[in-house]
């Protein structure tokens, strides 16, 4: 009986202390969430400044830190060798953090964006089979649907963190990724769920906007397959 006693102590502390772990990254969460609109905050006992970075005709907005800049193409071409490159990265200075941005003109409609997400997730798996999905998920976000997963995954120099997210802007398809070195990931991952979950999204856009992100498109294709 008494060792009995013993394993129901140790199981209720185990479960205890996996609870413990879940609502400290949850309030962890909630606090970066509330401190990056006001361009501040504290991660691992650092300070961070944040900036606001608007994308598509200000159609959308994306929260990085205020110390990354985006990088020319040629180093994108160098960084991302594979002819599905991000349109666009930002990076910190020690090339240990990327933000990348690709825009994708008119391919799905919101109702497919989580079937999108597991195509894009199976097919990287099936790809790089030692690769490993860790989560994923989706919520809405100004009345817009987001879907997100985070996976490890492996390149020159070890090993990747990587979350991947998508959402409609106006009838374009927006991907954002963002990856760190993998042992940096426990620092770094409150940090990227925290940019996905602070995006602003335009509810609805004028026809010149959408003209106008067409082009952006358009131009920033030709400059990536030149």
């Amino acid at each position: 009986m008494e060792h009995l006693d013993k394993r129901i102590a140790t199981i209720t502390n185990k479960h205890n202390k996996k609870e413990k772990i879940k609502k400290t990254w949850e309030e962890q969460l909630s606090e970066i969430v509330e401190s990056i609109p006001k361009l501040h905050i504290e991660l691992n006992g650092k300070d961070i400044e944040m900036k606001q970075l608007s994308l598509l005709n200000d159609s959308f907005l994306i929260y990085i830190p205020k110390d990354f800049f985006e990088i020319p193409l040629d180093t994108i071409k160098k960084n991302y060798p594979y002819e599905a490159r991000p349109q666009s990265v930002y990076q910190n200075k020690r090339d240990t953090i990327n933000i990348g941005f690709t825009i994708i003109e008119d391919i799905v409609e919101e109702t497919e964006l989580t079937s999108l997400r597991d195509i894009m997730k199976n097919s990287f798996i099936k790809i790089n089979p030692a690769s490993k999905i860790l989560d994923d998920g989706d919520f809405l976000q100004n009345e817009k649907m987001v879907v997100y997963y985070t996976f490890s995954s492996f390149a020159l120099d070890g090993q990747n963190y990587n979350l991947l997210f998508l959402t409609l802007v106006g009838s374009n398809l927006l991907i954002c990724s963002l990856n760190c070195i993998k042992k940096d990931m426990d620092k770094i991952k409150p940090l990227f769920y925290g940019i996905m979950k602070t995006i602003e999204i335009k509810e609805v856009l004028s026809n010149e906007q959408e003209e106008k992100i067409t082009e952006e498109i358009t131009n920033k294709n030709k400059h990536r397959n030149s």
